[in-house]
C-alpha cells in the first residue's frame, strides 16, 4: 500500500525540460586556459562593475556563459549573444551535430547533467554612460538570460 504522500507525488507531473536547466553567466576581467581542461576566472565581478568616470575604456572583459541541462535532453542549436543595452557585442553559436551538444552516451558513469558553454574574451569595450550588459543563451531558438552586469558610476562616499 502506498502512503498518500506516495500517492500525490506519483500523479505529480514531471517538471519540463526548460525548468530543469540552470543558465549561468560570470562576468570577469579574464579567462585563462590551463592544463587539464580547467580555466581561471580573474576579477569576477558581483553585479556591478563601477567606473570612475564616462566615457570609459574597458581594456579587457570576458564571461563565462554555460548552461546546464539534464544528460538526456535533446538539443540541436545553441547560441551565445553578450548585449551592452541595445547593441549586441558578441555573438557565436555551436552547429547542429557539433560534439559539444551531440547525443551524449551516459555509459556506467552515471551522470545526470552536462553543460554547454563558451568562454568569450571581448576586445575593449567603451561605455559612454551607466548601462547593462547581459548575457543570452539561445537554445533551439528560445532566448534565456543568464545573466546581467550593471555598469554605473562608483558610488560617492557621504
Amino acid at each position: 500500500m502506498t502512503t498518500p504522500r506516495a500517492k500525490a507525488s506519483a500523479k505529480t507531473p514531471s517538471k519540463p525540460a526548460a525548468q530543469s536547466r540552470c543558465f549561468v553567466a560570470q562576468f570577469c576581467d579574464d579567462i585563462r586556459y590551463e592544463l587539464g581542461n580547467k580555466i581561471t576566472i580573474v576579477g569576477l565581478y558581483n553585479g556591478y562593475l563601477y567606473l570612475h568616470e564616462f566615457p570609459a575604456l574597458i581594456p579587457r572583459f570576458a564571461v563565462n556563459a554555460y548552461v546546464d541541462l539534464p544528460i538526456e535532453e535533446q538539443i540541436t542549436t545553441v547560441g551565445f549573444r553578450i548585449e551592452k543595452g541595445d547593441e549586441t557585442v558578441f555573438q557565436t553559436s555551436i552547429e547542429p551535430g557539433a560534439p559539444e551538444i551531440a547525443e551524449v552516451e551516459n555509459g556506467h558513469d552515471q551522470f545526470t547533467r552536462r553543460s554547454v558553454g563558451v568562454q568569450i574574451s571581448l576586445p575593449p569595450l567603451t561605455v559612454m554612460a551607466p548601462c547593462m550588459l547581459r548575457s543570452i543563451i539561445t537554445i533551439d531558438g528560445v532566448e534565456h538570460v543568464a545573466g546581467k552586469l550593471r555598469i554605473a558610476a562608483t558610488p560617492t562616499a557621504k
